[in-house]
């Protein structure tokens, strides 16, 4: 954060001594009588202002808008992801469109709550407005941290919209989806889609590899450009370049085995160019090609993985794959390998937002020491979301850990 330092000088013609500082948004220096003619209590005028200043208490510049906008892009320019520069352009349009400040304080806790009306009457969801008031938050904390606005007003979520909908799909739910492509290939918004096999084999990909739905697009054999599988050596692990991760990070992280088993289907010597290439209008399917094919396939199959606040359902997406994948491993796995191969800056989204608790070793190994895998209800049908394989490497895990906890009181 760029800091305030006041001094006092004395000018010729001022009845007053002055406080004088440097502007840190526009360089410029800004001078403000201080009202007193002993320096010692000009002094004492300095030090608060310099604490007002530095606080976001006080700010002298009227920033404009428009001036803050390109002055927030331009910062980040080389950082964000292309959709996240979409997602942005659309907050900063639905301000301007909905408010029209003239200066970034006119977005003040009023101006928002009418932003917020205005995105409601227009039929926007709740996901859809708590996704522009977080970019519009963050947009006004780096202001904050910047010195260009003083406190940032409180933007209260609609609710709804802070934790996100979706939960993982049973095995049974995939392959539901799988039998329904031909037929939803065939109509509406996804009747361009053709070769079903090739969605098929794209629908697997993101079912055991976990990844994003344009990560699984981006995976390319032999060209390290954004994604690839390096099959070789001891341990297969995916490798993703900053331009290609959500995190903006080059990174590896772990492969798990059924991703590795799908991948070793594709001979050696025809693994060249993409891993998957599902068809579209004749031609290999781009992003949004396979959000609607992907989403029209989960509302065919009648997988339906959440509800809106009107009751009406909301179908598995290729994120819930994404979710599903990591709710099998977390009974597999500990916390903080789960993460890595989720590739998560923090423990708490893994667990909020992509398991259903069952990565909790604590919980796991309490369950199975009083005899949780016995215990069924009558009436309550326990279904499963892992592969018998699956199930039985988790068993043994939680024999382990039991074995472990008895024999280390």
């Amino acid at each position: 954060m760029d800091r305030f330092h006041v001094r006092i000088i004395s000018m010729t013609g001022r009845p007053f001594l002055v406080a004088e500082w440097r502007d840190p948004a526009s360089g410029k220096l800004k001078r403000k009588s201080t009202g007193h003619k002993v320096r010692r209590d000009a002094e004492r005028y300095a030090a608060k202002l310099e604490k007002q200043l530095n606080d976001g208490e006080f700010i002298a510049t009227a920033v404009r808008w428009d001036d803050f906008r390109v002055r927030y892009e331009e910062a980040h320019a080389d950082r964000w992801a292309p959709r996240t520069k979409d997602r942005v352009k659309g907050m900063m349009t639905a301000v301007e469109r909905e408010i029209a400040p003239k200066f970034l304080r006119s977005v003040d806790a009023a101006a928002i709550a009418s932003l917020v009306r205005a995105m409601r009457k227009a039929g926007n969801t709740p996901a859809t407005i708590g996704a522009h008031l977080r970019h519009l938050k963050a947009a006004l904390r780096w202001a904050a941290r910047k010195n260009l606005l003083g406190k940032v007003p409180d933007i209260e979520m609609p609710q709804g919209a802070i934790v996100r909908g979706g939960r993982a799909i049973s095995g049974e739910e995939f392959e539901r989806m799988l039998e329904v492509v031909p037929a939803v290939l065939a109509e509406g918004k996804a009747r361009l889609a053709q070769d079903p096999e090739s969605w098929r084999y794209f629908l697997r990909l993101l079912w055991v590899s976990g990844l994003r739905i344009g990560e699984a697009l981006k995976l390319h054999w032999t060209e390290a450009d954004d994604l690839m599988p390096l099959m070789r050596g001891k341990i297969p692990r995916f490798q993703i370049q900053s331009r290609a991760s959500k995190n903006r990070k080059t990174q590896t992280f772990p492969m798990a085995p059924e991703a590795f088993g799908l991948l070793s289907e594709t001979p050696e010597g025809e693994r060249t160019g993409f891993v998957s290439n599902p068809v579209y209008n004749g031609r290999r399917a781009k992003y949004m090609d396979a959000v609607i094919v992907v989403s029209a396939i989960g509302r065919k199959a009648g997988v339906i993985v959440a509800r809106k606040e009107n009751g009406d359902p909301v179908y598995c997406t290729a994120h819930d794959l994404r979710r599903s994948a990591a709710t099998r491993w977390a009974a597999r796995v500990m916390p903080s390998v789960l993460q890595a191969m989720m590739r998560h800056a923090s423990p708490a989204t893994t667990a909020k937002f992509y398991t259903d608790g069952s990565g909790d070793p604590i919980a796991a190994a309490a369950w199975e020491m009083l005899g949780g895998s016995a215990y069924k209800p009558a009436g309550i049908a326990i279904e499963s979301t892992i592969t018998a394989g699956e199930q039985n490497a988790a068993n043994d895990a939680s024999r382990d850990r039991k074995t472990s906890l008895v024999g280390n009181p």
